[in-house]
């Protein structure tokens, strides 16, 4: 599934197991939507590198990352029990 979480509903809304979350903001977004999952994995993804340094939002936003594409692919195979 996917869907797209404003800040303001976090609190709202009901993660699912499976669920691999992408926080696309800087690292308060990525801390906030932690208090709010059970173990599923958050991905930090910082919209601008250049003017915030990002400690836990570390990735920036681009789907062709080298370092992110590869963890992504990780992680999804790990919920779906799959190898990647």
């Amino acid at each position: 599934r996917r869907a797209r979480i404003g800040r303001d509903d976090l609190c709202r809304f009901v993660f699912e197991p499976a669920d691999v979350i992408l926080a696309v903001g800087q690292d308060g977004l990525v801390a906030n939507v932690a208090k709010y999952v059970s173990g599923q994995p958050v991905i930090g993804i910082n919209p601008d590198p250049k003017a915030n340094r990002g400690v836990l939002a570390r990735h920036a936003y681009t789907w062709r990352d080298p370092e992110l594409e590869p963890a992504l692919r990780g992680l999804l195979g790990a919920v779906r029990g799959t190898a990647s």
